[in-house]
């Protein structure tokens, strides 16, 4: 059983790690933490800095990793997305990548995007589209 000054620092550490918040809009409250965020998984973690991930889900006995829906009406008049990614890090060195993504180990098939929708959109200012490893790929346009 611990002593209460072992639950004290580990309260200490819980408050440290997580800051409860309130949304001023809609008075809505969440969570936000100070740290790294291991779902089933703590591989990432562990990884030093700059090479981990601030959240990581991982799972053996679920179809899904992650799942996200957006209940009806959450945004009236808006666009609304399940899964949004930005990267805008100033990288004067290398790419920043908002999506990557890498599927292996299936006998059947691998596939990395699999679209069921009206289409694939492009924002306007997409000058290209690849297909094909980096070193080989077929550029469909310009």
């Amino acid at each position: 059983m611990p002593t209460t000054d072992e639950l004290d620092a580990r309260l200490r550490k819980f408050e440290d790690f997580f800051t409860f918040v309130t949304n001023p809009y809609t008075g809505q409250i969440g969570t936000k933490t100070a740290g790294r965020l291991g779902v089933m998984t703590d591989y990432w973690m562990k990884r030093p800095a700059n090479e981990g991930a601030a959240l990581s889900v991982g799972t053996i006995d679920n179809q899904y990793a992650v799942y996200a829906e957006i209940e009806a009406d959450t945004s009236p008049g808006r666009q609304c997305a399940a899964y949004y990614a930005r990267c805008d890090v100033l990288n004067p060195t290398q790419p920043n990548v908002a999506f990557e993504s890498h599927v292996n180990n299936s006998g059947v098939a691998n596939v990395d995007l699999l679209a069921d929708g009206a289409g694939i959109g492009l924002a306007a200012r997409v000058t290209s589209w690849a297909v094909g490893k980096l070193e080989q790929a077929i550029q469909l346009w310009p």
